[in-house]
């Protein structure tokens, strides 16, 4: 009697991830070669992107390569399209990045008027 079962191992839900992340690393390597990054034909995230190590990084949102390979955004800070910024107090960044508080509207705790 045939088994109605594939004989191909299935990933357990704590394996997912190992795998999934695997693959992007590879996808995403520039060991071989750097130039990949900025390659949009070859990596999709292409143009604000470098190489460090032996993977791509994204400079506008990583924040250990926030505008550049390396530089690295301080304690609490979150990189916004290439800046470190603080959102909880930047009425350009409030709360998270690209959120403008209203004119005249001030920042605090990551909310736009937070108190009034």
């Amino acid at each position: 009697m045939e088994s109605q079962h594939s004989e191909v191992p299935i990933p357990m839900h704590s394996n997912f991830f190992h795998f999934a992340l695997r693959g992007r690393q590879r996808e995403l390597s520039c060991a071989g070669n750097p130039t990949v990054c900025a390659d949009r034909g070859r990596n999709p995230w292409g143009g604000d992107t470098c190489c460090f190590g032996r993977y791509c990084k994204d400079t506008t949102r990583d924040v250990s390569h926030c505008g550049a390979c390396g530089h690295a955004c301080a304690y609490s800070l979150v990189c916004c399209g290439g800046k470190c910024v603080d959102v909880q107090s930047d009425p350009h960044n409030c709360g998270s990045c690209f959120e403008e508080c209203p004119a005249q509207s001030r920042c605090s705790y990551a909310m736009c008027d937070y108190g009034g």
